[in-house]
């Protein structure tokens, strides 16, 4: 039997310091975590940017809307600060969905957000680098089960009713939009460029921290311009203030840290409030294009012999940065130049600072080359989907039923295979056979024990494909096609 490892190593390095001390590793953590956050001066007259106001309603919370909420929660066993697990909530719904909805209403009516339902512990994940180093880890929230429900419970509402306020720039944690929406809508524009002869720059930009640096004062700020009520804006002041986290690692907590800036990460609200504050940065684009996957940003312009539009519009947005104090990581934004011919690279800066000029880019989860071919998109999407296979095949070497294997293939593999295939759908037969061949890979492994007659060919690929009800790849992409075209002509998907 494999023991299980929690994947940290025994000794961790913060700065200058170094221990194997889980406590004192947790203080490491809560120290850099705590760096991230910024302050929240700033003076609502000096805002300089035009923000749209609209009618929106308050949310409604009553028992059927709690209790169906209650009963879709997730069961877990682990609880946050309150003690509390979801477990528990769900299990009890029927008993518990009255009192509770009378909880979320005396909250809501008096604009109070319970100090205890703001705290929250945060676990630390790798993301690149030496995982000896503190600073190689970003942070995951661990919220009381209780106020997330309450949140899930407002964030439906007050989704639907931001639907009209939202720009329609903005593809991230919109219903209907997707990274796949967003692509497609760059792809197209760029495409359009190619059939004029043209080319169209990009510069993808990159905000440092985003979701910790937003300026509460001034998020609050605009819920009030947007036309948010009182009411709904008093509640909205105190959930986001004087919140508080503790890092839990290894089973250690460490002190506590006061959270001065931002959104609240891992929340349900969270993401939506961090939309509302990067509303209004399209406004500040005057020729150009502009796309968001919420932090996400690229502007774009297509021309024959004149790029200077760009570069403008650049140094709006470094200016609306500054005003809605954020910062640019320069050392992620890049700028790509898009063309069916070579071309000169253009400069464009960020102060004294020039952006690096890429050939390829991955945009969203897709590799992006400049002549739109896409071949270095399928080549690591195929080898990553090797590898996966090959991690299948050695876990489950043992497994004789094809069935549970062919889960784990359409569960992990296939995936990989398939996303946002819409727009980077192979229109050359040798991509589409690299990709047809992680399946052909998975179909030897899958029918090993099938006892064929060595003397006799192998069936065809469709035919064995067809013993365990599996599609071709190919035809998958394009039913994937059509079902994305259904989507956008019956509104479910938007473009």
């Amino acid at each position: 039997m494999k023991r299980k490892s929690d994947g940290f190593p025994t000794t961790m390095r913060y700065n200058d310091s170094e221990s194997d001390d889980a406590l004192v590793i947790s203080n490491f953590f809560a120290d850099f975590f705590a760096s991230n956050y910024a302050n929240n001066n700033f003076s609502h007259s000096t805002y300089p940017y035009h923000i749209d106001s609209f009618d929106i309603s308050d949310p409604i919370i009553n028992e059927s809307v709690v209790l169906d909420n209650m009963r879709s929660l997730k069961s877990s066993f682990s609880a946050g600060p309150d003690d509390i697990p979801s477990f528990l909530l769900k299990t009890f719904c029927d008993s518990l969905y009255v009192p509770v909805t009378y909880l979320f209403n005396l909250s809501f009516n008096l604009g109070v957000f319970p100090k205890l339902w703001k705290s929250s512990y945060i676990v630390p994940l790798h993301k690149t680098g030496s995982k000896a180093d503190i600073k190689n880890y970003r942070c995951i929230s661990r919220l009381s089960a209780l106020p997330k429900l309450f949140e899930q419970v407002l964030t439906s509402q007050l989704a639907f009713n931001l639907q009209s306020v939202i720009s329609p720039n903005q593809h991230g944690f919109m219903r209907g939009k997707s990274t796949t929406t967003n692509l497609l809508q760059f792809v197209s524009c760029v495409i359009d460029g190619f059939s004029s002869g043209l080319c169209t720059d990009t510069l993808y930009l990159d905000c440092e921290k985003a979701f910790d640096r937003v300026c509460q004062v001034l998020l609050l700020y605009k819920f009030d311009r947007i036309g948010l009520s009182p009411k709904m804006c008093k509640w909205l002041s105190s959930y986001l203030q004087n919140r508080t986290q503790r890092v839990l690692f290894k089973q250690s907590l460490s002190q506590e840290i006061q959270v001065c800036s931002g959104v609240p990460q891992g929340s349900h609200l969270g993401p939506l409030l961090f939309l509302i504050y990067v509303n209004d940065l399209p406004t500040v684009i005057n020729e150009c294009n502009i796309l968001l996957f919420a932090d996400d940003v690229k502007i774009f312009y297509t021309y024959s012999d004149n790029n200077e539009p760009l570069q403008n519009d650049l140094n709006n947005v470094v200016e609306w940065c500054k005003v809605n104090l954020m910062s640019l990581n320069l050392s992620k934004c890049k700028s790509m130049t898009f063309s069916r011919v070579a071309v000169s690279n253009v400069e464009y800066n960020v102060g004294d600072y020039t952006l690096q000029a890429v050939s390829s880019f991955v945009d969203l989860g897709v590799t992006m080359d400049s002549k739109l071919k896409f071949n270095l998109h399928i080549s690591k999407m195929v080898s990553k989907a090797t590898c996966t296979l090959g991690f299948i095949k050695r876990w489950a070497k043992e497994f004789k039923d094809p069935y549970a294997t062919k889960t784990l293939f359409t569960g992990a593999v296939r995936p990989i295979l398939e996303y946002a295939s819409v727009v980077w759908c192979p229109r050359y037969q040798t991509y589409a056979n690299a990709i047809e061949s992680v399946q052909k890979q998975f179909l030897l492994f899958c029918l090993r024990h099938f006892n064929w007659d060595p003397n006799l060919p192998l069936p065809s690929y469709l035919s064995r494909l067809k013993l365990i009800n599996l599609p071709p790849l190919y035809a998958r992409r394009t039913m994937l096609n059509i079902s994305f075209v259904h989507n956008i002509l019956s509104g479910t998907t938007k473009s």
